[in-house]
């Protein structure tokens, strides 16, 4: 089975879920469960990179609190949660999208 059968569309997805809960630790797995306030990135006032990868080294289920939270306008909210996105697709090891809530 092909480590990457996960990301392949034209696999099913019980083949694709089959193969991403094998390559995934138990701390991944944990990390799946859990949701982060969107404010838990922010350090000295705007949103950090490292304070992301910090909080979320496996992952994370989801965020929650975009809007409430930062009383940010929608354009600047999607940016955020672009950003904070960018991190788990790009920078955690199996790159699994965060839920937004």
């Amino acid at each position: 089975m092909s480590t990457s059968l996960y990301r392949d569309p034209h696999a099913s997805i019980g083949e694709r879920v089959e193969n991403l809960l094998a390559l995934m630790t138990l701390d991944e797995k944990l990390a799946q469960l859990g949701c982060l306030w969107s404010t838990a990135f922010v350090s000295t006032g705007t949103l950090n990179v490292n304070t992301i990868i910090e909080k979320m080294p496996h992952g994370i289920g989801q965020v929650t609190r975009i809007g409430a939270s930062t009383g940010l306008h929608p354009e600047e909210s999607a940016a955020f949660m672009n950003a904070i996105q960018q991190v788990a697709v790009e920078r955690t090891r199996l790159g699994i999208p965060v839920i937004v809530h």
